[in-house]
């Protein structure tokens, strides 16, 4: 007559045991430091790109209305033209500076992703074509000669208006990076908040899991062996 048998429950080496403690306290800890770095490299990187463009703005926000209002005015009132303004060493063609501040402007509308900025770049660049319209214009007129009362009137009533506008459309872009940035740091804090919560509940859960670990290990240790 055959006898069945009682299968012992199966033991693990106190190795086993050991690494499973390490695992359960050290794998969620890493977890969470991982998540908590690409957050922050990642808000890192939006923050950089939004200085970035603010930088480029402001460039154009601080020169350019002075250089191309200064520029055609020369080119109006003085013997200057077109073909030799360069020369001149302290002014700038009217043509590069909007061929500059145009290409910059597609650039910045290619990176800019909030609804607000893009509609001021929009803006910006319509003015930027009406401002080359206006150029043509004193061009041609000074190339016909005797338009010198006509482009007087174009440069105050055309010329400084879009050159200021332009400027507004630039301080108005900036404005809205700027909120971007401050909409960034609000989404980082909550971010942060989160990041805590996650650990003060993990942590908790790893206290309980390292206990009920180390309770069965010290119990397979010190209970006698049948």
């Amino acid at each position: 007559m055959k006898t069945d048998k009682i299968k012992s429950p199966i033991k693990y080496p106190l190795k086993n045991k050991l690494i499973v403690l390490v695992l359960v306290a050290m794998v969620p800890i890493l977890y969470v430091a991982i998540y908590l770095i690409l957050a922050l490299v990642n808000y890192s990187r939006a923050y950089d790109q939004i200085v970035n463009r603010m930088l480029v703005a402001n460039a154009y926000n601080i020169n350019f209305k002075e250089e191309m209002d200064e520029s055609l005015y020369k080119l109006v009132v003085s013997s200057i033209t077109f073909a030799t303004i360069e020369e001149d060493g302290t002014l700038k063609d009217p043509y590069k500076l909007i061929d500059e501040l145009r290409t910059e402007s597609n650039s910045l509308l290619g990176m800019t992703t909030d609804r607000e900025s893009r509609v001021w770049l929009q803006s910006l660049l319509r003015n930027v074509d009406t401002l080359e319209d206006r150029v043509d214009d004193i061009k041609a007129n000074q190339e016909a000669q005797g338009q010198y009362e006509k482009n007087i009137d174009m440069l105050y009533n055309d010329i400084y208006i879009l050159t200021e506008l332009i400027q507004d459309d630039i301080q108005y872009y900036i404005y809205y990076q700027t909120k971007s940035i401050e909409l960034l740091r609000i989404q980082l804090n909550k971010e942060v908040e989160r990041v805590i919560l996650i650990s003060i509940l993990l942590g908790g859960c790893i206290v309980a899991a390292v206990i009920l670990i180390t309770s069965a290990i010290l119990n397979s240790i010190t209970k006698p062996r049948k």
